[in-house]
């Protein structure tokens, strides 16, 4: 009966991404040369803050936490990042490790399902049989704890950092865009978040951002479109409110998890993922500068979006009398 209780009690920290983070964004081409800096310090305060803000306060709420790592880094860094981890002092069973010199795969989103596939195929297997799964990045300092449910989270919800409310110029609608650098998976969750994910990546031009469905129709607008597509003349079901397994879902549909399934770390922080652009209180990226700028989340309400409207049909009028008045030789 206790072994039992303890493998409910696992949490698995799956480490990604590109370690000794130097500079703004890294490309994905394998040919392309990493950003890296040679000063191992922002990456030991990156580690030593997952320590103290993640692994910590989940050990004190009961988890048994484990760490599978699988990061990308020059051959050179190779024994800095082994001098990082111990200087930063991790107390946690790591249960796998993979340093690779360069990206494999072309997207963001194609490299994080190649890691859930390795996490699933690797360790003990009392390790796979986890209750939860907490995915970061390497290049992530956390500003405080994070707030984990305690063990064994039966019924818990996928957790993201937090979201943006914003209006694009000219749009008559709200945008909501997760940040996904943060991901905490329950079980029960699991292999639908795994589905999601697989399928974000299988459709070009699209990115992690979409993966909560609470945009137009319950899902996000690509979806809707390819599902009205099958089902002309059909309204569509808002998924918002349906559940995962409900038979009435359809598989058109299974790109994203309900907005009632999910909650925010910091569901008062109106921010983009990347801390270059605004603050947030959840972290903040290492070898970029960090925004001190708070951004307001924008107005959605009935009145905005006809404020909107009227703008943007106000401004196509311009430009359309513009093009129409005749030009001088």
């Amino acid at each position: 009966m206790q072994q039992g209780v303890l493998m409910q009690n696992i949490l698995l920290i799956v480490i990604r991404g590109l370690a000794f983070r130097g500079g703004g964004r890294a490309s994905q081409d394998p040919s392309a040369p990493l950003r890296v800096s040679s000063s191992p310090d922002e990456q030991i305060q990156a580690l030593r803050s997952l320590q103290q803000n993640v692994i910590a306060p989940a050990r004190t709420l009961g988890w048994r936490v484990g760490l599978a790592i699988d990061v990308v880094m020059p051959s050179h860094l190779h024994s800095a990042w082994q001098r990082a981890k111990s200087a930063s002092g991790l107390r946690a069973a790591i249960i796998e490790e993979r340093i690779r010199e360069t990206y494999r795969h072309r997207t963001q989103t194609e490299t994080l399902v190649a890691t859930l596939v390795w996490a699933n195929q690797t360790g003990p297997a009392e390790w796979r049989s986890r209750s939860a799964l907490f995915i970061t990045r390497a290049d992530l300092v956390f500003r405080k704890p994070l707030p984990l449910p305690p063990p064994p989270d039966e019924d818990g919800k996928l957790m993201l950092p937090f979201r943006s409310v914003h209006r694009k110029t000219n749009t008559t609608r709200c945008t909501h865009m997760w940040s996904d650098l943060i991901i905490y998976v329950p079980r029960r969750l699991e292999i639908d978040f795994v589905d999601i994910v697989r399928n974000i990546a299988s459709r070009q031009g699209e990115n992690m951002h979409t993966i909560v469905a609470d945009i137009k129709g319950g899902a996000p607008a690509s979806t809707l479109r390819q599902w009205l597509d099958l089902h002309p003349g059909m309204k569509p079901p808002n998924l918002a409110t349906m559940p995962l397994r409900s038979t009435a879902r359809p598989s058109a549909y299974r790109y994203g998890i309900p907005l009632a399934e999910v909650r925010a770390f910091a569901p008062e922080a109106n921010a983009g993922p990347d801390s270059a652009f605004a603050y947030n209180p959840v972290y903040y990226i290492i070898g970029r500068n960090q925004s001190t700028k708070v951004v307001p989340p924008a107005d959605c309400s009935a009145k905005a979006n006809a404020a909107a409207a009227a703008a943007a049909a106000a401004a196509a009028a311009a430009a359309a009398a513009a093009a129409a008045r005749p030009t001088c030789s």
